[in-house]
């Protein structure tokens, strides 16, 4: 983390983190994060390769540093499984463990 404060959640145990700290989280890992301050900034890197690519094709960069509005619309659970197999068969190291189910 280089700034701010958020929760770990690594197999559902929280893991608090301030600047400073370092999480490392086993590949296959069920896992999920939430910011606790105002603004974070931290390094996310993947060992081996190949699941930022996932990231990477289905976020969108904030054009303001502000929350989206809440009537910003949830995507169904179909067009997150459609991207996911796209993504996969575009970049094939982008296929985990995690992801089973995903696969067509």
């Amino acid at each position: 983390m280089i700034e701010g404060e958020a929760t770990f959640f690594v197999e559902d145990q929280p893991i608090q983190a301030t600047a400073g700290s370092f999480v490392s989280i086993p590949r296959g890992t069920k896992h999920a994060f939430q910011v606790d301050s105002e603004i974070v900034r931290l390094i996310n890197t993947y060992v081996p390769a190949g699941f930022e690519y996932m990231i990477i094709e289905t976020t969108e960069p904030a054009k303001a540093r502000t929350l989206p509005p809440a009537s910003m619309p949830s995507p169904t659970k179909e067009q997150p499984n459609r991207v996911m197999e796209q993504i996969i068969q575009k970049y094939p190291a982008a296929k985990t463990n995690f992801l089973q189910g995903y696969e067509s």
